[in-house]
Order: C-alpha cells, then structure tokens, then sequence
C-alpha cells in the first residue's frame, strides 16, 4: 500500500472518529457498556496512544506528553470514572494534532521507506496493520455511541 493510500485511509479514520464523537460529553464519553467492554474514552484515548506510536515510527520526536497517554496502551484498565480520565474534549484535540503530523509524516514518505525493515515486518506493513487496528475501534465508536443513547451518526 502507498503511503499516499495510507493517508487516505487514515483521514476517512480520523473523519469517522470525529462525526461519532463530536456531540458526546465527557460524561458520555465514560459510559461502559452493561455486558462490559470500553468507554468512549478509553478508545479514543487508545486511538490516540497508538497514534503516538504510528508518528514514533514515522521519526516523528515532537509529540508532547506522550507519557500522559499511558493509560490508554493496550492492556490497560478501562477507564470507568472521571478521576482518571482524560477529558474527551482535550483527547479530541490531541488527536486532532496528531492527525496533522501524520499526513505531514505519511507525505514524506516514499515507496523505499515503506520497504524499511522495522521490528520482523517492513515500515509499511506495520502502517497497514496499525491503520486497520484504528480501523477496527473506530468501528466500535459506532457501536458505543448507541448504547450512550446517541443515533449513529455515519448514514
């Protein structure tokens, strides 16, 4: 996959994100589903903390507080109140910024740089995977937009 077509697929990304949650609250955004599962927040913020690795990746050294986002890396506990949630709002914001940076990252890269080795795949690989990782949860703002009482929002 070009990075160009990357890029593409990681603003529809950002795109879907944004009409799934701009009308949430915060208070909204730490409703778990009753059967269990993640909050609004916890996948945004999970988004976000992936993305700060996509841009590590990609050389990307000006990201910061990355730390701050460290409860949202896989594994992590869901976030179930307010006392150690991000506010949606500035997680919103955050992503909005690493959106940005990833467009710029993504537009300086060519088809040689894809094919760098980085950990047991090659840089693009990687991308492919994490982009349809982000994919996937943003899939599930669909889903926890419903059960906090909202209509969908992508028709």
């Amino acid at each position: 996959m070009s990075a160009k077509m990357l890029s593409h697929i990681f603003n529809y990304n950002y795109r879907s994100l944004k009409m799934n949650t701009d009308d949430i609250s915060h208070e909204e955004s730490l409703i778990s589903p009753d059967q269990g599962g993640n909050c609004i927040n916890w996948v945004v913020g999970h988004i976000l903390s992936s993305r700060i690795g996509i841009l590590q990746k990609l050389g990307e050294s000006n990201i910061p507080n990355a730390n701050k986002y460290l409860q949202y890396s896989r594994g992590s506990e869901t976030v179930i109140d307010s006392s150690n949630a991000i506010l949606i709002k500035q997680l919103l914001k955050d992503l909005q910024e690493s959106q940005e940076k990833l467009e710029n990252a993504l537009s300086n890269l060519s088809e040689v740089d894809l094919e760098k080795p980085i950990e047991k795949k090659t840089l693009g690989e990687t991308l492919e995977f994490l982009q349809f990782h982000e994919t996937y949860h943003i899939g599930q703002l669909g889903i926890l937009r419903r059960i906090v009482g909202k209509e969908g929002a992508i028709k």
